[in-house]
């Protein structure tokens, strides 16, 4: 089985430095980490990632949402994994309308992550 490539979306960098190490302790091999919808985009245009870990609340133009919902319009098998450190229900259903593996408050725990990382891509 190859290698899961991650691409997380993280606006504060000791939070997607450490989700990184996690990560790739873990075996998954993580593209890269950007901190904005707009480096998102590109990013998965350029890395092609598997997988999106994806801030909610991104700096930039974009929020984690619309960043998702521009990135399915060219990726449409792309899967999303979202993450907040805020928990509103109007927030929430946005982001549950692009079908996400799952939607997490952080701070995240690498092994629930894991798991459901794990069930999405055997089921290929």
């Amino acid at each position: 089985m190859k290698k899961i490539k991650i691409l997380i979306a993280e606006d504060e960098a000791i939070v997607a430095q450490y989700m990184t190490m996690e990560l790739e302790l873990e075996g998954y091999e993580v593209c890269c980490y950007v901190a904005t919808g707009e480096e998102a985009i590109q990013a998965t245009k350029k890395h092609k990632p598997d997988l999106i870990l994806m801030d909610i609340n991104l700096i930039g133009k974009y929020d984690g949402i619309e960043t998702a919902e521009k990135i399915l319009e060219f990726k449409s098998d792309i899967k999303l994994i979202f993450m907040t450190g805020y928990s509103r229900l109007e927030i929430t259903e946005r982001a549950k309308r692009l079908n996400p593996l799952g939607y997490f408050n952080k701070p995240l725990e690498v092994d629930l992550i894991q798991s459901i990382i794990e069930k999405a891509f055997s089921e290929k």
